[in-house]
């Protein structure tokens, strides 16, 4: 049985906890840009992403799309809810 956290370690990052209470990891196996962005659509952050550990703050309490990019464009995408 797969379970979501396993399909994000083989995307080449994890993301935890999730859900979080406004800090969250970022364990990447690349570098490159990492976009968050809220429900309505709006970019919140944006970091460079470093390969191994990326420590993230969100203060506010919502789901949040993470768009990660690596440096040859590859796009990866995956869901945080922070919950306060």
């Amino acid at each position: 049985d797969v379970c979501s956290s396993d399909l994000l370690e083989n995307a080449g990052f994890s993301i935890f906890p999730n859900p979080s209470t406004g800090s969250f990891i970022v364990e990447s196996s690349f570098e490159g840009e990492m976009k968050i962005i809220n429900h309505l659509g709006e970019e919140v952050q944006s970091t460079v992403l470093q390969k191994n550990k990326n420590e993230i703050l969100i203060n506010e309490n919502g789901v949040y799309l993470l768009l990660l990019r690596d440096k040859s464009g590859s796009i990866k995408t995956s869901r945080v809810f922070i919950l306060n």
